[in-house]
């Protein structure tokens, strides 16, 4: 069941710093490890024409080749377990499988 949630304009903006501290930590984990990643789609258009965000936009998105995305997970299996024992919460990881990947459109 899929729920429209409006947000306000505090909620809609604490949402997108949210997604930069995401971005940043993507960023950090991918030139310390030398992992290939791109922007795409509204984060692409934000970055390029807004110089930061989409007005509108309410996600991140971060593309990997599918052997730049195994690199990344081994990384941050280790980053994250790492800021694990330093007490900063982080959510798991897990890789996809063969079939989630096939279902997302890789072959």
């Amino acid at each position: 069941m899929n729920t429209i949630v409006k947000l306000s304009d505090e909620q809609h903006r604490n949402l997108q710093l949210n997604e930069l501290e995401l971005i940043v930590e993507v960023d950090r984990i991918c030139r310390k490890y030398n992992i290939s990643y791109s922007l795409d789609g509204g984060t692409l258009l934000g970055a390029v024409r807004h110089k930061g965000f989409v007005p509108w936009d309410e996600d991140a998105d971060v593309i990997f080749t599918r052997h730049e995305y195994a690199k990344f997970y081994r990384a941050c299996k280790k980053e994250l377990k790492k800021n694990e024992k330093e007490g900063v919460g982080t959510a798991p990881v897990r890789e996809l499988t063969d079939q989630e990947l096939r279902e997302l459109g890789y072959e």
